[in-house]
């Protein structure tokens, strides 16, 4: 397939490669991993259209507002028709002007329509068969129209005027200088997902994958994730190797962490280095990128001794390695980035990814007739994915895009408060596993790192400032495991 940027970059044309014979001919017609290559960012179509119409059928210049904008792909399939995407972004230094494309059956080209652009076509053929994606479906009380006629445009259509013919509605629409409903240039965010072989940056993967949050139809997302071996945040290298082989980046969201919280009794210097010191090195390089930070923290910088949901301002006093590491991360990134960045605090983190509680206990459960589980630590489960769709939400928040917003911290769980104990029983009665379980008390179960008693978290700052959803904690993890044992 050749790609070629037209007159205004952000239209595309797309030239597939054809393989025939006497039999006939092959085409690939679309590949979505070239075509996001080419055009730089993510579309997700949703919907083929198709359109049959006879010579001289003009239909355009057509456009949605958000939240309905749409993208398009277009071709033809029989006949020949010129289609013309005008450029509607105000600030756009290519505002008011139009590419103009034969599209036949026979070129079998392709034209990609980006968002801030209206959109028509004229049949030139006896009759043509018109194809098209889209990104988003058709909005009635959202659907705008550019005057084809307009003599600031000056599109030459290729066939008289008075051979066109027009809906009624497409005969109405007014002049581009006229028009009340146009767009601001589409902005495209490049933002960068760190830890992408973990449970959250799985789980940002999978939502960004199916589009369940992104709305590209007010502005594109250009998500780059990047695990270990692009960006190894034990080693400063090539933390700085990732960022300087790289175009700028608008967002950081940094999943990536030293997790094993036993080990980290042990592995004290590398702890620090990946949850520390990284950070440390990572809110320089987004400050020096005027880029935006996004950084995951946990409850264990709470010593659990607590009666009551902590909050964001309650002293800190981590009584492990793990949490004393992340700490410190906190401290740095918050001396570094007084704005433009976010610490989001979680807890009991699992996922149909990688290894968790949940899956050791389903492997546990199957594997013995009897376990004992910790029954005097409490705190609050979260879904991987859920958190994953909270992030997602924050940054398409107002308040957060706005500059210079103070650094905060918040805290994000499932709701609900439980032991371990709880928490393995909903486990085995939800996949009708039939594993005795019984209670002990921590001091049955000694382990390397101290653990914090009670880190059950409040997650009120962060539902009044971004309004998100809190999932009770059995919803969720029936949620995740309905992904498990599917």
């Amino acid at each position: 397939m050749k790609f070629t940027p037209q007159s205004i970059p952000d239209v595309v044309l797309i030239e597939p490669t054809v393989h025939g014979d006497n039999r006939g001919y092959f085409a690939e017609t679309f590949r979505q991993d070239l075509f996001e290559e080419a055009v730089g960012y993510q579309v997700n179509f949703i919907q083929d259209n198709e359109s049959k119409s006879t010579k001289g059928v003009l239909r355009g210049l057509h456009y949605q507002l958000p939240p309905y904008t749409q993208a398009k792909l277009v071709r033809v399939i029989e006949g020949s028709v010129l289609d013309v995407a005008v450029d509607i972004r105000k600030s756009s230094p290519t505002f008011g002007q139009h590419v103009a494309v034969e599209l036949t059956a026979q070129n079998k080209h392709q034209l990609f329509v980006p968002h801030g652009f209206a959109h028509g076509f004229v049949v030139l053929s006896d009759s043509a068969t018109f194809v098209y994606k889209v990104d988003n479906y058709y909005a009635s009380d959202h659907d705008r129209g550019i005057a084809f006629d307009d003599t600031d445009l000056a599109i030459d259509w290729q066939l008289p005027l008075e051979i066109l013919q027009l809906s009624e509605k497409d005969k109405s629409h007014p002049t581009l200088a006229n028009a009340k409903d146009l767009f601001e240039q589409s902005i495209i965010m490049r933002i960068l997902v760190t830890g992408k072989n973990g449970q959250l940056g799985r789980a940002i993967q999978k939502l960004v994958n199916t589009d369940t949050k992104i709305d590209n139809n007010q502005s594109s997302y250009e998500f780059i994730f990047v695990g270990r071996d692009e960006l190894n945040l034990s080693n400063k290298s090539s933390i700085d190797n990732c960022f300087n082989n790289n175009d700028k980046f608008d967002i950081i969201i940094n999943c990536a962490a030293y997790t094993t919280v036993d080990k980290a009794e042990e592995e004290q210097d590398l702890a620090n280095q990946v949850n520390h010191l990284a950070v440390k090195r990572l809110a320089q390089i987004a400050k020096n990128q005027q880029a935006k930070l996004i950084h995951i923290s946990t409850d264990y910088v709470f010593d659990g001794e607590s009666d009551k949901p902590y909050t964001e301002t309650d002293a800190t006093n981590p009584i492990n390695v793990y949490g004393k590491t992340k700490l410190a991360g906190e401290k740095a990134l918050q001396e570094i980035m007084s704005t433009d960045a976010i610490i989001i605090r979680t807890s009991w983190v699992y996922s149909e990814f990688g290894n968790n509680f949940v899956k050791t206990m389903l492997r546990l459960g199957k594997e013995r007739e009897e376990l004992n589980v910790v029954s005097d630590q409490i705190g609050s489960p979260t879904y991987a994915t859920d958190l994953a769709d909270v992030i997602l939400e924050i940054i398409q928040n107002k308040k957060f895009k706005e500059a210079g917003q103070a650094t905060h911290i918040y805290h994000y769980s499932n709701e609900g408060e439980i032991s371990w104990h709880e928490f393995a029983k909903e486990i085995f009665k939800l996949s009708s596993i039939k594993c005795k379980i019984s209670p002990i008390k921590t001091n049955q179960y000694p382990t390397p790192a101290k653990r914090p008693g009670n880190t059950v978290v409040s997650k009120n700052k962060i539902v009044d400032t971004f309004g998100v959803n809190i999932y009770e904690w059995k919803k969720s993890l029936g949620t995740c495991l309905h992904f498990i044992l599917k």
